[in-house]
């Protein structure tokens, strides 16, 4: 073993300090007797070579914390900056009703055209899938009157974000469909907040202009009493 070159008993030592932050609990790790386990810790961290080691240990220990709080603040803002649309949407379709004669009257139509376009000497092509209706709903529906129906459509998980796939904790089959449970965007802004100081803000005097309406209601500012009837 060569000078600058620690002993197994040196380096359980500086290993187990590491991790209890305490010399008497790592030289009992490392074999020394509890009676003798505080004086032994101590003449072990007096050791330069021990010294360092331990030095160069608690860097590698930081660089891993701090990339891996970097990791965690990262999936924090991807929960919290989701949106929700690109998952799961709510859509008004065309119902039963809409476009029961679309064919019908996409072929008068196209007669209309073919006859324009034979007085003006143009060539006019049939469209693609003309028997197959719009999504949208039927303006002239007498039936929902336009309105439609509302249906629920989920985007495929292979074609979501990377803040999306981050929201998405699982997805189950419930009693009426599919379901699809998303993280707390709330909590992960407040834990957003809290890590950027948001919350310890001085108040600034732009703070006392700012307005809340609610379907043309001012709301009373946050903290302050309710106003007496």
């Amino acid at each position: 073993m060569s000078d600058n070159e620690l002993s197994h008993k040196q380096e359980v030592f500086c290993l187990n300090y590491i991790r209890y932050g305490n010399a008497a609990l790592a030289a009992k790790a490392c074999g020394t007797p509890a009676k003798n386990a505080r004086q032994g810790g101590y003449k072990l961290l007096q050791n330069s070579q021990v010294a360092a080691r331990i030095k160069q240990l608690q860097m590698e220990f930081c660089q891993k914390i701090q990339v891996e709080a970097e990791k965690v603040m990262q999936e924090l803002a991807r929960i919290a900056f989701h949106d929700y649309t690109l998952i799961s949407q709510i859509r008004h379709v065309s119902c039963e009703k809409c476009w029961i004669n679309y064919a019908q009257r996409a072929r008068l139509e196209y007669a209309e055209d073919m006859e324009l376009a034979e007085l003006s000497g143009e060539h006019c092509e049939l469209p693609d899938r003309l028997e197959v209706p719009p999504e949208t709903p039927d303006p002239d529906c007498r039936t929902c009157y336009g309105r439609g129906k509302c249906t629920i459509w989920h985007a495929d998980s292979r074609d979501l974000g990377p803040c999306e796939k981050a929201a998405v904790k699982y997805v189950s089959m419930g009693k009426y469909g599919i379901r699809i449970h998303v993280a707390d965007k709330l909590h992960a802004l407040e834990l957003l907040a809290k890590h950027l100081g948001l919350f310890d803000r001085p108040k600034s005097k732009n703070d006392e202009h700012v307005t809340i309406m609610v379907n043309g209601v001012k709301l009373p500012p946050p903290h302050s009493e309710a106003p007496k009837r």
